[in-house]
């Protein structure tokens, strides 16, 4: 059952990465660790009153509907393993940041840490997956490829995306 699992959520994190790449690419906020020309001071402007794109929103709300099923899977229906704790406790923190940004309508901000933590978690469940199979030796290489990605996406992209919100983006100011 592992093996499945790990085929459809490959499946969803490349459609996922594919699909915020063709909503964000050429964004006026897309800065450029994020593959964009833009300013990142942009993904802060005007919010919560940002006039987004349909596709945003959408593309948002079907990443949303997938961290809502992992939620109900891991409660319900999955396996209890010795990491069901922390296993929970992410699936529900997941679920609320994504029902926060989308309510919130911190679209830029929020579609760009999604497109982040999909676009790593690619080579992560190709090499877990390969390792349930019969082609367990390319395991070790895409794992190798995963802490690459993981090294410059989210702990070099994610926090300059969160310096340069902190210190280029007023969030406290009043709107008229």
């Amino acid at each position: 059952m592992k093996t499945e699992t790990h085929i459809y959520n490959i499946i969803f994190y490349i459609a996922s990465t594919v699909w915020a790449w063709q909503v964000i690419k050429g964004s006026e906020w897309l800065p450029w660790y994020f593959g964009g020309d833009g300013d990142h001071a942009l993904a802060g402007a005007n919010l919560p009153f940002y006039q987004s794109t349909k596709e945003l929103a959408v593309y948002g709300y079907f990443c949303f509907g997938f961290r809502i099923y992992g939620l109900v899977n891991i409660i319900f229906f999955a396996e209890r393993e010795g990491d069901f704790a922390e296993m929970l406790l992410h699936e529900m923190v997941t679920a609320i940041i994504y029902f926060q940004y989308l309510s919130s309508n911190f679209l830029p901000i929020g579609t760009m840490i999604s497109f982040l933590h999909d676009m790593t978690a690619i080579p992560a469940t190709m090499s877990k997956g390969a390792w349930t199979t019969t082609w367990w030796k390319i395991s070790a290489p895409l794992f190798i490829f995963n802490q690459i990605t993981w090294f410059f996406f989210r702990l070099y992209c994610f926090p300059m995306l969160i310096f340069d919100l902190y210190n280029y983006y007023d969030f406290t100011s009043e709107r008229s």
